[in-house]
């Protein structure tokens, strides 16, 4: 059964204002270590959050890998066909990405953790017991992470897997609950510069 293409849903800006991606990539500053070991301690510290209240042990893998003819081209056709078009420069780091004949990424995996549950956007409240992991995860910037002894935010933990690709892309698969239902859940997010389009 062919699946049918991603919708995308860019943030304007509002009447009141907002961040531009530029802003918040220079908010979160230039810290000592480099981008790669930044982004293995921040997605480490992450799981580990996720699956302290979960029975059993947690599993982590990361690996550097190729991805298949027909993973390249679901994300062409699936993931990523909305693509803007752009007024100013139609060559952006996304298209030229998606375009290239092998593509290369860093896959992240978790096991026996809670996955990134909850509502999926930020104006909708939690119920009792519930996490918000997956709005604070894939839409706040610089949330808290509401976990004892939890590490920290998700702002700097989740900025580094954007610094890291070359496209200032993330594609994530959680397998988790909401409102006490099994469910599972696939979205692609991009921090990038402003544009414009017709």
């Amino acid at each position: 059964m062919p699946l049918n293409p991603l919708d995308r849903e860019s943030e304007p800006f509002s009447q009141y204002g907002n961040i531009s991606a530029d802003g918040i990539q220079r908010l979160l500053g230039a810290p000592n270590l480099n981008a790669l070991q930044i982004l293995i301690r921040e997605t480490v510290q992450n799981s580990w959050d996720a699956g302290k209240d979960i029975p059993g042990p947690v599993g982590y893998r990361v690996r550097f890998r190729e991805l298949s003819k027909p993973e390249h081209k679901a994300l062409k056709e699936i993931v990523f066909d909305d693509l803007p078009r752009y007024t100013d420069n139609p060559v952006r780091p996304i298209k030229k990405t998606l375009n290239k004949k092998k593509l290369n990424v860093i896959e992240i995996c978790d096991f026996g953790t809670s996955g990134l549950a909850g509502p999926t956007h930020p104006d909708e409240v939690p119920k009792a017991g519930e996490s918000p992991d997956f709005v604070v995860f894939l839409r706040n910037i610089g949330s808290p992470r509401d976990t004892v002894f939890g590490g920290g935010t998700y702002g700097y933990g989740k900025s580094c897997l954007y610094a890291i690709s070359q496209c200032q892309t993330i594609v994530v698969y959680s397998a988790t609950t909401n409102t006490g239902e099994y469910t599972r859940r696939f979205m692609a997010c991009r921090i990038a510069s402003r544009y414009d389009i017709d």
